[in-house]
């Protein structure tokens, strides 16, 4: 059983919700998700109230070892997008 929600079935949701047209709708999700790329791409944070937020988190390079020949290495500097869900949208489960 598949429980995502597709683009086009959220689109369906929101226009039925708010008496707007899917192709509209479907715009509207299509701007948000671009945007919310955009700020992640410049490292601004973002905070939707209720849902929760997204940073961006950058971390060190550090040593690290080889486990098959011991050879110790020094790893690249990573980064990885962090969401960490409302307290608010815990509630409603």
């Amino acid at each position: 059983m598949n429980n995502k929600i597709c683009i086009n079935e959220l689109a369906v949701l929101l226009s039925e919700k708010e008496n707007i047209s899917v192709e509209n709708s479907k715009e509207i999700i299509v701007a948000l998700r671009d945007e919310m790329a955009i700020a992640l791409k410049s490292k601004k944070p973002i905070q939707l109230r209720g849902f929760g937020s997204f940073s961006y988190n950058t971390f060190p390079s550090r040593n690290v070892r080889n486990p098959k020949t011991g050879e110790t290495l020094l790893s690249k500097t990573r980064t990885k997008i962090k969401f960490k869900q409302s307290s608010l949208s815990i509630q409603i489960k």
